[in-house]
């Protein structure tokens, strides 16, 4: 029976080839915040769903770094100076980093994002002939 606390183990390769485990260190002074992830694959695209719950399409920046997807945002607080009768709060500024390392068969050009209800989308295709290209910034659509 698999332990509940390591849900990533029987995910093998797959995992192992997207997850850069250095993706969640905080910078200094931060609050750790990783959005949560899920990567799927078909025989044609690797899919790769996170959730950004009060983030826009325009709070998120996805691009390629060598063969890393960077996947970075930042929610700001709003913030009013007067007293506004909060007896607790827990909601605030925050901002991610996250690495992925992609696959060889990745087609890097052809990648797209989207977000759309609060989840980002990034549809990378594979590549039939396994060319690669340099870093590049993806356009993130709002659906």
């Amino acid at each position: 029976m698999a332990n509940p606390r390591e849900p990533t183990r029987y995910l093998g390769d797959t995992w192992d080839d997207f997850v850069d485990v250095t993706d969640r260190a905080p910078a200094d002074g931060e609050r750790l915040w990783a959005p949560s992830v899920d990567v799927r694959e078909t025989q044609r695209t690797y899919y790769l769903e996170a959730d950004l719950p009060g983030m826009s399409g325009d709070d998120v920046d996805v691009r390629i770094e060598g063969d890393r997807l960077v996947l970075t945002g930042e929610r700001e607080e709003k913030h009013e100076e007067k007293d506004e009768g909060y007896i607790m709060r827990e909601r605030y500024s925050r901002r991610f980093s996250r690495r992925f390392r992609l696959p060889s068969d990745v087609s890097k050009d052809k990648i797209e994002a989207e977000f759309k209800n609060g989840v980002l989308t990034v549809k990378m295709p594979r590549s039939s002939d396994g060319a690669q290209s340099k870093g590049k910034s993806i356009k993130v659509k709002s659906g």
